[in-house]
């Protein structure tokens, strides 16, 4: 339904908006630069563009951490079988800030009754699924959700101070440094994978999600690499063949319906991979005690 909505649905854009600034933060690079540099430039600057001209706030509505997955937000359709849909454009910084943090908070809420969902599906045990229990796990996304937000926040400041003097350095330099922190991103990101898994299959606060993740990921560090590469690679694949279709053919149904049963099914199977991992690891725990100590 995102997609289609997505899709066929109307548009907000801020290309008027972001347009002069774009342009006059890129024509400040045409002077004074080098051959290669320039290069660069003009290819970040059509690559802005374009960006602009698909950009859609109601891709909004697929959030992070938690949200519907939707093959809609990567492509940004412009068109569709039926010609071009309506598109209002965004009168004021004001009224973006404001259209960007309700489209989030939507994203967040309609996430959370996804993930509820899947995760009763997958629950061996009895699972609340009351409108008191998905208001709690709400919160508590939104609280996970912050705090990924200030974590990334204080990793961009020195991140982006050394790219930057990088940059000046030597073009080649920074892209190896922008792939070293990218690789680092990647590291302290992974112990809080399973945190949404915590709150919405164990019904734990954000905090406890957390740790939970951390000590499951420091635990089973190969497993869950190799699974979350599978993972990713199944994921990427299969979009490769849900985006065959022009945006223009009614064969995209097909991709959309494909991604959608898909990805659910991955969602699904980190679910349970998390939940066996959990419990083998609380197995574990409660047999230390009683193993003799070798001396």
């Amino acid at each position: 339904m995102l997609d289609c909505f997505l899709w066929f649905g109307p548009h907000i854009r801020a290309r008027n908006l972001f347009l002069p600034i774009t342009e006059d933060f890129f024509s400040s690079f045409t002077t004074g630069t080098t051959p290669e540099m320039l290069r660069v430039v003009q290819a970040s600057r059509e690559m802005w563009m374009a960006i602009l001209e698909r950009f859609n706030l109601f891709t909004l509505l697929h959030s992070y951490p938690v949200g519907i997955f939707s093959l809609m937000s990567m492509i940004s359709p412009s068109k569709n079988p039926i010609g071009a849909p309506s598109a209002t454009e965004v009168a004021s910084f004001t009224q973006f800030l404001a259209m960007w943090a309700a489209f989030v908070l939507a994203g967040l809420m309609l996430g959370s009754l996804y993930f509820n969902q899947v995760a009763r599906c997958c629950s061996q045990e009895e699972f609340s699924t009351s409108l008191k229990a998905l208001g709690s796990q709400t919160i508590q996304v939104l609280l996970l959700t912050l705090v990924i937000f200030l974590f990334l926040v204080l990793l961009a400041i020195p991140s982006s101070i050394l790219l930057s003097v990088m940059t000046l350095i030597n073009l080649l330099l920074a892209q190896g440094v922008l792939l070293l922190i990218f690789l680092i991103y990647i590291w302290l990101l992974l112990p809080l994978v399973f945190s949404p898994h915590g709150i919405f299959y164990y019904h734990q606060k954000a905090l406890s999600a957390i740790l939970a993740s951390a000590r499951v990921v420091r635990f089973s560090l190969p497993a869950t690499t190799m699974f979350f590469l599978l993972l990713l690679l199944l994921a990427q694949g299969l979009n490769m063949i849900w985006t065959i279709p022009p945006e223009t053919s009614w064969m995209m149904l097909i991709g959309i319906v494909g991604h959608g049963f898909t990805s659910t099914a991955l969602l699904a199977s980190s679910f349970i991979f998390y939940r066996n991992i959990h419990q083998w690891l609380q197995e574990n725990l409660r047999s230390l005690p009683a193993q003799p100590l070798n001396v």
